[in-house]
């Protein structure tokens, strides 16, 4: 039995045949068709009707969505000009090609019997997961009957994500705000729930940052059509749906295809990116999928959709781990007369996950904590090489691993560009420079010693300051009353309390980390 025909009147069989065709579901009164469609049962040996059923219903109810058609009005005509202007340099002042050593290391004072040794925090004891093996995950969601599915590969997971119809559609011509209201249209008439809810569920199974989310969708947009025009449209419609504050932004077209380009807010100030202001809101051409460079006039819509209103939050992007063959790194340096060697271990994904990131601000990297194999693998052989001493003396031996393990070289010397570090790139990487010391200082202090610390950043410097919890002689500077005492990771052999010589007697600007971890 064919329920959809068999519910048509005669009026709407003569109307489908005037013109030439079959009658479609949706031209049916709406409130009739709804009413019909909820009273009818889906009988468990007619799947072809189920599956009708309930792509119908869904597309009913997207395309009678109040704020579907409120966003499509604005969508059709509510457009302005507006300058999208070059970002903002990271770090404009620039560092020494190389650095001063202190001329020996200072003996420390002698301690006694008050001063305060550190307490080394126990690692919980727990199995260290394998990175070559995949997490376990819930059931994945079937695509509808007669739906498709992409396979995708994302740091080394492989993926399967459903696809409608639509979202295989170009976007031909140049943009117009009505070829792009109706591009929007006919995506949010299809019935898309599969792949939002498996977008969903990838997110939470991975523990996907924004930033992967983000990163994901443009993967799987690239799956699905072709060209780059409608990638993008594909992942601002998405993105939309998925509650982000997507915004298209287009310059007047060329050629057939014109120039279209896909920016949203973020929780951090990001360098290095070009970004126009709305509504006191900075909206960046993120390089979600590689590099953007873009500048100048473009027009974009007013207003937003309304359930989206989600910035791409950094600061947690850390949450996320990738998945692959592990590599090793070894970090040999003395200590206490002592040659030591560290073996650090992680996937390869995991850096290039990193480099995808754009510049943030220079608080955001000793956030960023260690995959959780990796920081529990790295601090069980550094654990022993602090217990037992005094926190100073601890101290002095993360700055002697930070100072001495690794080579040094400014950013223009080894990428050609200004690149912030993350601790894991400081560990990955032969050389590093001294903001990307500081962080993994700070991380380690923070971690292994659980001291409050600080950034100090001077132009064109980035060193770093330990509260103790007594005095210890030497430079310090004074923080909502808490005296930090300068340590700098860069300054190859000094102490707590030795300042860089071109640096002394300078007031530096303060970084507070940690506060909200």
């Amino acid at each position: 039995m064919n329920w959809p025909m068999k519910s048509q009147t005669n009026a709407e069989k003569t109307t489908a045949t005037r013109q030439g065709k079959q009658m479609l579901p949706l031209l049916v009164c709406g409130t009739c068709l709804m009413t019909a469609l909820l009273a009818l049962p889906a009988s468990a040996d007619n799947a072809d009707y189920a599956a009708w059923r309930q792509q119908t219903l869904g597309e009913f109810q997207r395309y009678l969505n109040d704020n579907d058609q409120a966003f499509l009005k604005r969508l059709e005509s509510d457009w302005r000009a507006i300058d999208l202007l070059r970002g903002e340099p990271v770090d404009s002042v620039p560092k020494p090609d190389s650095l001063p050593e202190a001329p020996s290391l200072p003996e420390a004072p002698e301690a006694d019997d008050n001063t305060p040794k550190v307490r080394i925090a126990a690692l919980p004891d727990i199995t260290i997961p394998d990175l070559r093996e995949p997490p376990q995950f819930s059931p994945p969601v079937m695509p509808p009957r007669g739906g498709q599915a992409v396979e995708v590969s994302f740091y080394n997971y492989d993926l399967s994500l459903p696809y409608t119809q639509a979202m295989q559609s170009r976007f031909d011509g140049p943009p117009s705000p009505e070829a792009i209201a109706a591009y929007y249209k006919q995506q949010a008439s299809a019935p898309m729930d599969n792949t939002l809810d498996q977008l969903r569920q990838w997110q939470s199974s991975l523990q996907l940052s924004d930033w992967a989310t983000a990163q994901l969708i443009g993967t799987f947009s690239e799956h699905v059509v072709a060209d780059d025009t409608s990638r993008t449209l594909l992942s601002w419609f998405l993105l939309l749906q998925m509650g982000f504050d997507a915004r298209l932004a287009y310059q007047d077209a060329t050629s057939d295809s014109g120039n279209v380009w896909l920016l949203l807010p973020a929780d951090e100030l990001v360098y290095e990116t070009s970004f126009f202001t709305l509504d006191n809101t900075r909206y960046y051409a993120l390089p979600i999928r590689g590099p953007v460079d873009v500048s100048g006039p473009v027009r974009t819509y007013s207003g937003q959709f309304k359930k989206a209103d989600q910035p791409l939050r950094f600061s947690h992007v850390d949450h996320f781990n990738t998945m692959g063959e592990p590599i090793e790194h070894r970090l040999s340096f003395s200590l206490d007369g002592q040659q030591q060697t560290i073996t650090i271990r992680y996937p390869l994904s995991q850096i290039a996950y990193l480099d995808s990131l754009p510049q943030l601000d220079l608080k955001a990297y000793p956030l960023n904590a260690l995959p959780e194999a990796t920081r529990q693998d790295f601090f069980r052989q550094m654990r022993p090489l602090l217990n037992g001493k005094s926190e100073e003396d601890a101290v002095t031996a993360l700055l002697t691993f930070v100072q001495t393990a690794f080579a040094y070289k400014t950013d223009e010397q080894q990428f050609q560009r200004e690149n912030y570090l993350y601790p894991l790139e400081t560990l990955h990487y032969p050389a590093s420079d001294c903001e990307d010391r500081a962080a993994l200082f700070a991380l380690l202090v923070h971690e292994l010693l659980g001291l409050p610390v600080v950034l100090t950043d001077y132009p064109g410097h980035v060193a770093a300051a330990v509260a103790f919890s007594a005095p210890v002689k030497g430079d310090n500077l004074t923080l909502d009353g808490q005296i930090y005492t300068v340590t700098d990771p860069t300054y190859v052999n000094a102490r707590a309390g030795m300042t860089m010589p071109e640096y002394a007697g300078q007031s530096p600007a303060i970084v507070s980390l940690f506060s909200d971890r």
